[in-house]
């Protein structure tokens, strides 16, 4: 039987959003600096995505449209830049 896997898929979780709120730096986050036309498309395209990262059930509906039967899914950059506190 062969699986389709997603190895590279980002989630966000709203709670480290509010834990991290007013520590984000952008002018110091190297993927906006240096990502180049990727980031330029990325902040084109982000709110749109947003329902995609933050809801399962979304997520799953789709990944049963594409034929993904696994992902490999890692939180979403800034919710993982170094130097932010989370107390």
């Amino acid at each position: 039987m062969t699986q389709t896997v997603d190895i590279h898929a980002h989630l966000i979780v709203p709670e480290i959003g509010r834990l991290i709120e007013g520590q984000f730096d952008p002018s110091k986050d190297p993927f906006l600096n240096f990502g180049g036309k990727s980031t330029e498309h990325n902040q084109q395209i982000f709110g749109d995505l947003i329902p995609m990262l933050t809801d399962p059930v979304r997520r799953l509906a789709k990944m049963d449209r594409q034929g993904v039967e696994v992902q490999a899914v890692a939180i979403a950059p800034p919710s993982i830049t170094i130097g932010l506190s989370l107390t």
